[in-house]
């Protein structure tokens, strides 16, 4: 793998990216990077694949474009979508090509209008990325809107209830965080916008993820994972 230094870049997707910005060869130098650097999108969310295999997938809020690269390895089709022109470009230029092109697309847009089709999508994957979002409900509509019936929407949140609330366990707030939320908060915004929730569930990263957060390992391990479905069903 090659460096390439992109830190004036910032990447509002998360830490992935901020400082450095790798190419990889092939396929599995990318599983290798995810393994050892992104334990937090790599080990604790990774666990879902078999319920998107050969599905069109969306990834909303995809930042560089590490984990949606990996997902199309076991979809039918995945688009990624991000705010931040800068990380899609790099995605289509060094990640696009090291899977079949009528598979992968990235796109720019504006965090809440995808200009896809309604129900276009068989699954919709947010992961890491609520918390950045300045209008979350207008957000989920999106990703109600283009999920078909039947679909599935999985999404992962770091956890208020353990940081960056009045009553939470440890004060902590990341610095690109906007909010961190209950999973009482997520369960209101995810049924208001017509979702039903199937599951919600704290997941625990692996601990690979320690190295990149040496000082607050235990905290950022602890995160919400939810899985909803659409209300609607004809």
């Amino acid at each position: 793998m090659k460096y390439i230094d992109v830190s004036m870049n910032e990447n509002p997707g998360g830490s992935l990216g901020d400082f450095i910005t790798p190419t990889f060869n092939n396929m599995s130098e990318l599983v290798y990077y995810m393994q050892n650097y992104a334990g937090d999108l790599y080990s604790s969310n990774v666990f879902f694949i078999e319920n998107i295999r050969n599905k069109k997938v969306a990834d909303m809020g995809c930042g560089y474009g590490y984990f949606t690269t990996l997902l199309s390895q076991y979809t039918n089709s995945i688009d990624g979508f991000d705010i931040d022109l800068n990380a899609i470009n790099y995605a289509k230029e060094s990640l696009s090509r090291l899977t079949e092109p009528a598979k992968i697309n990235f796109f720019h847009f504006d965090g809440y209008n995808t200009q896809v089709e309604s129900e276009t999508y068989d699954a919709v994957v947010s992961f890491e990325v609520i918390e950045h979002v300045t209008e979350p409900l207008k957000y989920l509509k999106e990703c109600y809107r283009i999920l078909k019936r039947g679909g599935r929407f999985y999404l992962s949140t770091p956890n208020g209830l353990i940081a960056n609330k009045n009553d939470c366990i440890i004060k902590y707030h990341s610095r690109s965080h906007l909010t961190e939320f209950f999973p009482s908060e997520l369960y209101t915004m995810l049924t208001s916008q017509g979702f039903l929730v199937e599951k919600i569930f704290r997941k625990i990263n692996n601990k690979s993820d320690e190295h990149r957060y040496p000082n607050k390992n235990l905290l950022r391990r602890f995160k919400i994972f939810i899985v909803c479905r659409l209300k609607r069903t004809n």
